[in-house]
């Protein structure tokens, strides 16, 4: 894995990435059972803190638009860190972070998804 900056911002990415994680086997699992593309699921909230515990409501397709860029995380509002991200959506049930540059390596190298 290529090197990131700091210890605290690798941690904070590495910590998104376990959620992102989480949320891609809990999309994978949900679609096995429900086909309907509107109804909302709780997804876990992809911030950099390792204590948190909340879900955010999403529908598939608004976790597919945050996924579409693996710089991008969806996190409950005010969980943002402004020195290693920026918020660039702000949705009424959740807010889109753009990991800065720096993180990219990490962000991208974690990614299982085929671009």
């Amino acid at each position: 894995m290529p090197p990131i900056p700091d210890q605290r911002t690798r941690r904070i990415a590495e910590n998104e990435v376990v959620f992102r994680e989480i949320n891609e086997r809990l999309e994978r699992d949900l679609r096995a059972v429900s086909a309907d593309e509107t109804e909302r699921f709780a997804f876990v909230c992809e911030c950099g803190r390792q204590d948190c515990e909340l879900t955010i409501d999403l529908t598939f397709d608004e976790y597919e638009r945050v996924r579409a860029d693996p710089l991008h995380f969806a996190i409950v509002a005010g969980h943002d860190e402004p020195d290693v991200e920026r918020v660039i959506e702000t949705h009424e049930r959740y807010v889109v972070v753009r990991k800065h540059e720096s993180t990219r390596p990490i962000v991208e190298w974690t990614d299982t998804r085929e671009r």
